[in-house]
């Protein structure tokens, strides 16, 4: 049954489907509420319920609070409403002009969300406990470098960064790590095959290559959130950045450099610098370079950040420490952007991995 939402404050309204969330059915609509880890575990998307009655059949709403939930805030990215609907929101502003900026086709008005099914067209074991998945769908949507999308299959979903480029890649390519403890990710590691078919919905999200910008980059990505951060330097190369781009990748031993390879063609092309950073090398590893976390890498290579657009991505904890550092070290809070994601054990991976 359909459901009507409506944002007195700003005079919007929009339909939201059968079991789809908030966030979903406004993006769907065109309307850009703010979000970030669209998994519910930031409350960027936190919004105060007026009227109605909502709940959460993909994931329990962990980032509220007992007395959040009392004083009627709900979170739009995984709020499924149960009646029509009243809400405080806060709605994103420049994001269709960020879009334009990609120099897409005149006749397109902003990002589309879009759903279909896409054929699996390559799995790799990159790492121990990572796979390269490509996917090939019926119809390729237009998405911004560093977007993701929700893959569904076997009553589960779960959100995966595009590490593949629109406009010369005509798949989708998703890192995924194993999670022993998840549902889906446990299925993709042991039961998805060359030849399937998933469902998936997309593009979402507000971190992607700002391609207007002139100044020169520092990505700090820890495990998987190089899938992004992939996508972005890729787009920065592409775009021909004068100024030059940093990489520093945090894992845990030497053998979770995935892209080593990948990476050390960039730097051969002279337009990327790379340092990887291992928070806990094992002794076969033989390791000289640098140790421990990777934003306190950063803070010790560069002196200020003022210079740069600064990209992040990975685990909140993560994202959290390496935001604080950027700051610290002059970061203008609108030059930096950010991607967290992590995973719920408590929910069996129904929605998180």
């Amino acid at each position: 049954m359909d459901y009507e939402v409506t944002i007195p404050r700003i005079g919007k309204r929009f339909k939201v489907g059968d079991n789809e969330t908030i966030l979903s059915a406004a993006l769907r609509s065109k309307i850009s509420l703010e979000f970030k880890c669209g998994n519910g575990s930031c409350k960027t998307c936190v919004s105060s319920l007026l009227k109605g009655t909502v709940d959460y059949p993909l994931r329990e709403p962990t980032a509220l609070t007992e007395q959040d939930i009392a004083d009627g805030r709900i979170l739009t990215c995984q709020a499924v409403p149960r009646s029509d609907l009243e809400i405080d929101a806060q709605v994103r502003t420049g994001l269709m002009e960020e879009v334009r900026l990609h120099e897409l086709k005149s006749a397109l008005d902003g990002i589309s969300i879009r759903q279909g099914d896409a054929k699996v067209i390559e799995i790799v074991r990159v790492a121990h406990d990572v796979s390269l998945v490509r996917l090939e769908p019926d119809e390729l949507p237009v998405w911004l470098p560093g977007q993701y999308i929700t893959l569904k299959a076997n009553g589960l979903q779960r959100d995966f960064s595009i590490a593949s480029l629109h406009g010369r890649d005509s798949y989708f390519e998703l890192q995924i790590r194993h999670v022993p403890d998840g549902r889906f990710t446990s299925w993709v590691a042991d039961g998805l095959k060359v030849g399937d078919t998933v469902s998936w919905e997309g593009p979402l999200g507000t971190f992607f290559h700002r391609v207007s910008s002139k100044r020169p980059i520092i990505v700090i990505a820890g495990g998987t959130g190089f899938s992004p951060a992939k996508a972005v330097i890729e787009s920065a190369m592409r775009k021909g950045l004068s100024g030059p781009i940093r990489l520093f990748w945090g894992v845990r031993a030497k053998r979770d450099l995935y892209a080593n390879d990948l990476i050390q063609q960039w730097v051969s092309s002279g337009d990327v610098g790379f340092i990887p950073v291992l928070s806990r090398p094992m002794p076969e590893d033989d390791w000289s370079g640098e140790t421990g976390y990777v934003h306190e890498t950063v803070a010790r290579h560069e002196k200020s950040l003022a210079p740069y657009d600064v990209y992040i991505a990975g685990s909140p904890k993560m994202v959290d420490a390496a935001l604080a550092m950027s700051k610290s070290k002059g970061a203008r809070a609108d030059r930096v952007f950010t991607d967290s994601f992590e995973f719920s054990p408590t929910l069996a991976a129904d929605a998180s991995d």
